[in-house]
């Protein structure tokens, strides 16, 4: 993977990082990670949904949420405003979810204010289809979702 000046992480980067799931982005590198503080709420609320469905032993849940923490830790959270939700209720290119256009619109407005050099991580298809046919560059290169 390149050296990314700017990222923009969404939680599926950081869910796949602290459980080490195939294609986790473990091993690049940036200089400035940023993403909407709904980040932190849809990870501890992914680490509260596995250990529901997937019960987890107390050190391994420890280390799970020491590491997600270690990973949030690193991103700046931008918060969540009024002029981001004015631009996530705004239309996008593509069909995607409510917290998908939060974490969207945070992207597109530090893109436009702060660098444009922002690279939009995340492994969801459909966010990726949204955030590449709104400019951005996304990464990993993910095949497009379907047109709809």
């Amino acid at each position: 993977m390149g050296d990314f000046k700017s990222v923009y992480f969404d939680a599926s980067v950081i869910v796949r990082r602290i459980f080490g799931q195939p294609g986790a982005l473990a091993d690049f590198e940036f200089r400035s990670g940023i993403s909407s503080e709904l980040v932190v709420v849809e990870v501890r609320r992914s680490i509260d949904n596995r250990q529901l469905l997937e019960p987890m032993d107390t050190d391994y849940l420890l280390d799970v949420r020491e590491t997600a923490d270690a990973n949030l830790s690193a991103v700046q959270l931008m918060p969540l405003d009024q002029i981001v939700l004015r631009r996530a209720m705004s239309a996008f290119p593509a069909r995607i979810g409510t917290l998908d256009a939060i974490h969207l619109g945070t992207a597109l407005l530090w893109a436009e204010y702060m660098d444009d050099t922002l690279v939009f991580l995340t492994h969801d298809r459909q966010l990726g289809t949204a955030a590449r046919r709104c400019g951005l560059r996304v990464y990993p290169d993910i095949k497009p979702a379907d047109p709809v």
